[in-house]
């Protein structure tokens, strides 16, 4: 018996498994009591190995008030239809972080590079301490049919604060004040804003 070899081909795309047909037939240059025998077919199955998903890569990012930023990347596990994929970005306090950009698109000439989203902390004048926000990565429903229904994915970034009470003097080199009413001054102002009361 001769041993024909069948591997299976991979590729990125979201077609489930597929029926491929081989036909075995006699070259017609061979032997005549053979040529006119009945071709014969195989049907092998190539399983598929590709699903949709998206795999965001954040590392620890601590973004801060004094202008630290982090990032993070977004990318798919498969190739998308001619539809793309599209992905909203939002977070819940947007006193205290910028995203950029709040939308990502990948199609099937850039699926399988990630894209890198910028994370700014908001500078503020409370002395509200570190804070944490939630950043909410979702589908867009305009999107490849096979992606629409992945769950939304989230995580949780700290803002550090930079502020602290105190009290900054403006004093001239020389206040001189007089008992005839020449006056002098000088200024004091908070380094953060006090709360209301």
């Amino acid at each position: 018996p001769q041993i024909i070899t069948v591997s299976g081909q991979d590729d990125s795309i979201l077609d489930g498994s597929q029926n491929v047909t081989i036909t075995v037939s006699v070259n017609a240059d061979s032997d005549a009591n053979f040529v006119d025998l009945s071709s014969q077919t195989v049907i092998v199955t190539n399983l598929n190995d590709d699903y949709a998903g998206f795999i965001i890569d954040v590392s620890t990012i601590e973004v801060s008030e004094t202008g630290i930023s982090g990032e993070f990347t977004i990318r798919l596990t498969a190739e998308p239809d001619s539809s793309g994929v599209k992905f909203d970005i939002n977070w819940n306090d947007t006193t205290e972080i910028n995203v950029d950009p709040s939308m990502v698109i990948f199609t099937s000439g850039n699926w399988n590079i990630p894209q890198i989203i910028t994370v700014s902390g908001q500078d503020d004048s409370i002395i509200d301490g570190s804070q944490n926000v939630t950043i909410t990565v979702s589908v867009n429903a305009d999107s490849d049919a096979n992606f629409t229904s992945l769950p939304d994915q989230s995580f949780n970034i700290t803002n550090l604060d930079d502020d602290v009470a105190g009290i900054q003097f403006h004093i001239p080199d020389d206040i001189v004040i007089t008992e005839l009413g020449l006056s002098g001054e000088f200024t004091i102002r908070l380094t953060s804003q006090p709360d209301p009361s």
